[in-house]
C-alpha cells in the first residue's frame, strides 16, 4: 500500500508536467507501485487538503490500496475513515455540449448500480471552456436523491491567480448541494480552504 501527504504527491509526480497543457488527460499510470494518472492523484490531493481544512489538522493522507476491490482510483484516509474515489474526465476535445456530456458521463457510471459505485465518491472533471454558465444544479436534478455512489462532485480549476495559485471550484451534487474552493499553490502542492459550502 502507498500513502502520501498532499503536498508530497504533487512535488514528486506531478509537479514537473503541471506546465504541460495535457497532463489532467494523460491516462498512463504513474509507476507500477502507483498505479494511478496524474489527473486520479491530483484528485485524491484536492479531496485530502478539503478532508485537512474541515478537520484543521494534517492527518488526512492519500493513497492506492493495490488489494482494493475495482474500480480502484486510490482513496484519502486519516487512518479511521477512508473514501475511495472513482475519477471521470470530460476531455478538452469533447465536441457534446459541457453541461450534456457532464450528464451523460455521471449516467454512465450510475447505471453500472451500487456494485459499482457503492461506499465510493464519483469526481467527475469537466476539462472543457464553456460558453457561458453552466446550470450547475442540473446534475443535482438528474440525480434527484438516487445515487449507487455516496459522494458525487464536479471538480474545475478556473483561471491561474498570481503566485502560481489556481483556483479548484468542488461542485456537490449528492448527497447534499454546495461550492467550495481550494486555492492550491502550483509550486509546492499546499492549499488553503477559502471557501467551503458544501454539507
Amino acid at each position: 500500500m502507498v500513502t502520501l501527504f498532499p503536498d508530497i504527491a504533487w512535488k514528486d509526480y506531478i509537479l514537473n508536467s503541471a506546465l504541460q497543457a495535457t497532463w489532467m488527460e494523460d491516462s498512463k499510470s504513474i509507476s507500477s507501485d502507483l498505479p494511478l494518472s496524474k489527473r486520479e492523484l491530483f484528485g485524491l490531493i484536492v479531496l485530502a487538503h478539503i478532508k485537512n481544512h474541515i478537520n484543521n489538522s494534517n492527518n488526512w493522507l492519500l493513497g492506492y490500496d493495490p488489494n482494493a476491490s475495482e474500480p480502484n482510483d486510490g482513496f484519502v484516509s486519516d487512518g479511521i475513515s477512508k473514501i475511495d474515489v472513482e475519477h471521470k474526465i470530460i476531455p478538452q476535445m469533447s465536441k457534446q455540449d459541457p453541461l450534456e456530456a457532464i450528464l451523460l458521463t455521471y449516467e454512465k457510471y450510475a447505471n453500472k448500480g451500487s456494485a459499482y459505485g457503492g461506499d465510493r465518491t464519483l469526481i467527475i472533471y469537466p476539462n472543457v471552456t464553456t460558453q457561458g454558465l453552466i446550470k450547475i444544479s442540473s446534475l443535482k436534478d438528474q440525480i434527484s436523491g438516487n445515487c449507487p455512489f455516496d459522494r458525487v462532485l464536479l471538480m474545475h480549476a478556473v483561471a491561474e491567480q498570481n503566485n502560481n495559485i489556481i483556483p479548484i471550484h468542488i461542485t456537490e451534487h449528492y448527497p447534499g448541494f454546495g461550492i467550495a474552493q481550494v486555492d492550491f499553490n502550483l509550486q509546492n502542492g499546499t492549499a488553503t480552504v477559502p471557501h467551503y459550502g458544501i454539507k
